[in-house]
């Protein structure tokens, strides 16, 4: 799952709170080496995949402005290899 926030502006200033504008669903899966966290990664690639993000472009706002939150969702979560 994909959201795309943006920090909510007031008279030109960045206020912390994020506003969300976009929530993308993806799937992935490994069935032959049962990877989790190559599952993982293929979910998060269909999803963003599936949408370029052109909502900052639509509201006139910057793509680097963009705070994007990922949440993985898999059946044996302490399976996944976790990366910064």
């Amino acid at each position: 799952m994909r959201l795309a926030a943006f920090p909510l502006m007031h008279e030109g200033v960045s206020i912390m709170a994020k506003k969300r504008m976009v929530m993308e669903l993806g799937m992935g899966s490994s069935l032959r080496q049962q990877d989790y966290t190559r599952a993982a990664c293929r979910a998060v690639e269909d999803a963003l995949w599936h949408n370029s993000l052109s909502i900052a472009d639509a509201f006139g706002l910057d793509r680097s402005a963009m705070i994007i939150e990922v949440e993985i969702g898999v059946g044996v979560g302490f399976e996944v290899v976790q990366q910064d």
